[in-house]
């Protein structure tokens, strides 16, 4: 087999390997509005996608859910995550006005 053939197909095995990882460790927008189980269902399914593509078109849709959720909550989310945040632990919500 091809040399540069070889090191393709490794980088491509690769980083399909580290997907499930990275997306596992990704903040999760709302997450604080969110149990346990619902936070280990949104990753899943994350998961389980298999294009970029769909991955972004979930996201969005659970950013509007978590926006609805929060507005009927009377909190307000900020449109992104702070730089340097790493999870739900990260404070990120406030009382709406």
């Amino acid at each position: 087999m091809n040399r540069r053939l070889a090191l393709g197909l490794l980088a491509l095995v690769s980083a399909s390997l580290l997907v499930p990882a990275v997306l596992a460790e990704e903040p999760i927008y709302g997450a604080q509005l969110m149990t346990r189980q619902e936070r280990e269902v949104y990753r899943r399914q994350l998961r389980a996608l298999p294009t970029p593509a769909a991955r972004a078109q979930f996201r969005d849709r659970h950013v509007k859910e978590m926006q609805e959720r929060a507005h009927s909550q009377g909190i307000m989310l900020r449109d992104e995550l702070p730089p340097g945040a790493h999870g739900p632990s990260t404070p990120i919500i406030g009382k709406g006005g």
